[in-house]
């Protein structure tokens, strides 16, 4: 079964031909991505390789990680599954980058945003600003 490996510190200037290259040393591999930034092309500095086997997954492990590709000591380890219930799985990899030891980010939803706003707006110090401030129901006069 193919095991795929999530690879970190990658050179701006590693190509998906030079990834494929360096860890088809160490077994057959199925495919290897460098994942780009979608508005400018460029590398996000991060990537994917897919190994034929965990055998050989494990041994490309122990073989290039914190080794030089390109100029940088890349970091390689395995993959973690992506989790089915994210709405971006539909254009992203299967896999994602491992968690760190601050865990994944916070997100907010649109509810948490408008709630926050509204208590923005009700602070006596807003509340002071935006008193100057002309309304739809206020017509203002013209001088």
């Amino acid at each position: 079964m193919a095991k795929n490996l999530f690879i970190g510190n990658i050179s701006y200037q590693s190509s998906d031909d030079s990834l494929a290259q360096a860890f088809g040393q160490y077994g057959t591999v199925v495919s290897a991505k460098i994942i780009k930034d979608k508005f400018s092309g460029r590398s996000r500095g991060f990537g994917f390789v897919e190994m034929e086997t965990e055998e050989q997954a494990k041994a490309a492990i122990q073989g290039l990680n914190d080794q030089a590709l390109d100029g940088r000591n890349i970091s390689v380890r395995e993959a973690n599954p992506r989790s089915s219930d994210s709405e971006s799985s539909r254009s992203a990899p299967a896999f994602s980058a491992p968690q760190d030891d601050f865990g994944p980010a916070p997100t907010a939803s649109t509810d948490d945003s408008q709630q926050l706003d509204e208590e923005v707006k009700a602070t006596p110090e807003v509340e002071e600003i935006n008193k100057d401030i002309p309304t739809e129901e206020e017509p203002t006069e013209e001088v």
